[in-house]
């Protein structure tokens, strides 16, 4: 099975039950227009497969985490986090994750004066 790096973390995303409450489902890899807030943007930055003898593909993937307000943004990304280190190894549709590691979080403030709150996840995840 082809991995399909971006929609198996939305997938892996939307599994974990206090995430998918908290943004009611609102997980993909493109934003719409006129979003309903809280959402999460999910978008390959780097990677593929590797050489070597394990079938890992290694991806590097940003995570957009919006909301409304600065307080339901700041627990928007931690609920991101919480997910990512909680679930280790997953199944789905689109392939296997492996393994999760948070490499980088920073608030984006060049949209709160459109009431559009911003943290970017940077996350490194092995899948096969």
């Amino acid at each position: 099975m082809a991995v399909s790096p971006e929609r198996l973390m939305v997938e892996f995303l939307k599994a974990d039950t206090p995430l998918a409450t908290l943004t009611s489902g609102r997980i993909a890899t493109k934003l719409p227009d006129s979003p309903t807030l809280p959402f999460i943007v999910v978008k390959l930055v780097a990677g593929g497969p590797e050489d070597g003898e394990a079938p890992l593909n290694l991806y590097n993937l940003q995570h957009d985490c919006l909301a409304g307000d600065q307080a339901a943004a700041d627990t928007l990304f931690r609920a991101l986090i919480d997910a990512a280190l909680a679930n280790i190894n997953f199944t789905g549709t689109h392939g296997r994750l492996r393994g999760v590691g948070i490499f980088g979080v920073r608030r984006d403030d060049s949209e709160n004066h459109i009431n559009r709150f911003r943290y970017i996840v940077d996350v490194f995840a092995q899948m096969s």
